[in-house]
C-alpha cells in the first residue's frame, strides 16, 4: 500500500474520537495506528528535516508578512509567492517520491457499523471514510 494512504489515515484517526464506538472496533482503530505510527514517523521525520534544510534566508519575515495577506499590494503578493514556490517546490521533490513508496502493513478491519459510528462521533461527511478504506471491510 502506498506510504500516502497511510499518511493520510494515520492523521485522520490522529484527531478522532473513538468513544462511542464498539469495543473491538476502537481495539482495531489503536492497533492500526501502532501499525502505522512507524511509517507515518519516518516521513514525518523526512518532511520536516526538508522543510528545515530548504528554509531560505529571510524565511520567518517573509512568513510574517502572509499573516497580512489581505493588506498587501498584489506586488508584495506576488513576492511572496515568487519567494515561496520554489521553496515548497524543494520540499516536495524531496517528499513526494517517499509518498508513492509501497509499504507493507497488515491492519485489522473495521466493520461498517463502527466506521459509521466513527463518522457520526467525529460528525464527518460519510464521504471523508474514503480516505480509511485501507482499514473498511
Amino acid at each position: 500500500m502506498k506510504l500516502e494512504k497511510l499518511v493520510i489515515a494515520y492523521k485522520m484517526l490522529d484527531d478522532a474520537v473513538i468513544t462511542s464506538v464498539n469495543d473491538k472496533d476502537a481495539v482495531s482503530i489503536i492497533k492500526n495506528r501502532k501499525e502505522m505510527r512507524k511509517h507515518v514517523e519516518a516521513y514525518d521525520a523526512l518532511l520536516k528535516d526538508a522543510q528545515e534544510k530548504f528554509k531560505p534566508k529571510n524565511f520567518d519575515e517573509m512568513q510574517e508578512k502572509t499573516r497580512k495577506w489581505n493588506e498587501l499590494s498584489e506586488s508584495e503578493k506576488e513576492e511572496l509567492n515568487n519567494f515561496f514556490v520554489p521553496y515548497q517546490k524543494k520540499v516536495d521533490a524531496a517528499c513526494e517520491p517517499e509518498l508513492e513508496k509501497e509499504v507493507e502493513v497488515t491492519l485489522e478491519k473495521i466493520s461498517d457499523e463502527g466506521a459509521i459510528q466513527l463518522a457520526k462521533e467525529n460528525k464527518w461527511p460519510m464521504s471523508k471514510l474514503d480516505l480509511l478504506k485501507i482499514m473498511l471491510d
